[in-house]
């Protein structure tokens, strides 16, 4: 089934990384009764279809109550899963076409954003967070960055410059280069300066990305500019 949006409210996701602790703490409830609820939803998924299968094995038909409950309950997981960002971060990967990408462009932002600044919460969400980070991440190489969400997903990009390195980090020298901006280079150029040099590194390299955008992006890359000594 594709949708273009949500059909329920999820606009509180975003209070997940509000700087208004009262407003995250209510997003972060909000949060774990959808995560709940999906899980609720896959595990009576898994039931119905165990059964279905089961009886398939034996060669018995389907009753129509069996067959009326699956519709039920994927209609439920459905729901279920668009009540979660990650199962909003999971659609923007399948989009059908560029109007359901950009519609879901900034749910997928934010999933990046929730991993940088609460990575705690992000790895909390239930699913594989790291085999999803690298989906979303190679869905707007290859789709493209809505305007709607250029600027979220720039701070996103210094915010993985001021962190330790992560799974699948990789792959943001190719979102720098999406969201390249004279702004973003003068903040990378000030990150680099820092004392820090695990965030001189990383913002360094960032910005040796852009301004050599013909350049490889790779371990060796990477590799050879520590080793230079940056």
């Amino acid at each position: 089934m594709s949708t273009k949006l949500p059909r329920i409210d999820t606009t509180w996701m975003f209070d997940l990384v509000s700087d208004d602790p009262r407003h995250r703490g209510v997003a972060l409830a909000r949060n774990d009764m959808a995560n709940d609820a999906y899980l609720t939803a896959a595990d009576a998924y898994g039931d119905v279809w165990r059964a279905i299968w089961a009886l398939r094995d034996e060669g018995e038909d389907v009753p129509a109550h069996l067959v009326a409950r699956c519709d039920q309950v994927e209609r439920a997981l459905t729901e279920a899963t668009e009540s979660t960002l990650n199962g909003l971060a999971a659609k923007f990967t399948e989009a059908a076409d560029d109007d359901e990408h950009e519609a879901l462009a900034p749910y997928a932002a934010l999933f990046l954003t929730l991993e940088n600044r609460y990575p705690d919460t992000w790895e909390s969400s239930g699913g594989a967070p790291w085999g999803l980070k690298k989906r979303v991440l190679r869905a707007f190489e290859q789709l493209g960055v809505p305007d709607s969400c250029r600027a979220m997903l720039a701070e996103a990009v210094m915010d993985a410059a001021f962190r330790l390195q992560r799974r699948e980090d990789r792959r943001y020298p190719y979102l720098a280069r999406l969201v390249d901006s004279p702004a973003l280079r003068d903040e990378l150029a000030e990150a680099y300066e820092v004392e820090d040099v695990v965030v001189a590194a990383r913002a360094g390299y960032l910005l040796w990305t852009l301004e050599n955008p013909a350049a490889p992006v790779s371990t060796a890359s990477w590799r050879d500019w520590i080793v230079s000594g940056f």
